[in-house]
């Protein structure tokens, strides 16, 4: 699926992907990711991480992770693309940091617009941010559908 599809399917809703504590993870941004890895990557499901931000120091160790994206650090001329996974430090969701993918293609070195779950609102919503506490980006290897 096309993220504009995904979009038009969740937006305003919580997406129901199955994880290992409902319970708790239920509208989490990391859900989102994991359904996004499926729906819209076609790729296989990264290890088990604690926290967003683990997505990005688990990156080395994880083979799913290396073999279909490329690691790029944030830096203050970098201009995202739709569908990197943009991820945000632990200062950002209570401590374990925040996860998103790039939507659209208006970004800049000053904002960019995300998809994603859990920012404000429990459900998917489309935000737009500034790169504050914005640790870098994974890109898809492969181009995505």
């Amino acid at each position: 699926m096309t993220l504009r599809e995904i979009s038009e399917e969740w937006f305003d809703k919580t997406v129901p992907y199955p994880n290992p504590d409902p319970d708790k993870l239920q509208g989490q941004c990391v859900q989102f990711i994991r359904y996004l890895l499926d729906a819209h990557y076609g790729a296989p499901q990264w290890k088990k991480q604690i926290g967003a931000a683990d997505f990005w120091s688990g990156y080395d160790s994880d083979p799913n992770m290396r073999n279909w994206f490329d690691k790029m650090p944030n830096s203050p001329d970098f201009i995202p693309l739709e569908g990197d996974v943009v991820i945000w430090n632990k200062n950002k969701g209570n401590g374990y940091g925040h996860i998103a993918v790039v939507y659209g293609k208006e970004q800049t070195i000053r904002m960019l617009t995300t998809l994603e779950q859990n920012w404000k609102p429990l459900k998917v919503s489309i935000v737009t941010h500034n790169y504050n506490d914005v640790i870098g980006f994974l890109r898809a290897k492969r181009s995505a559908a």
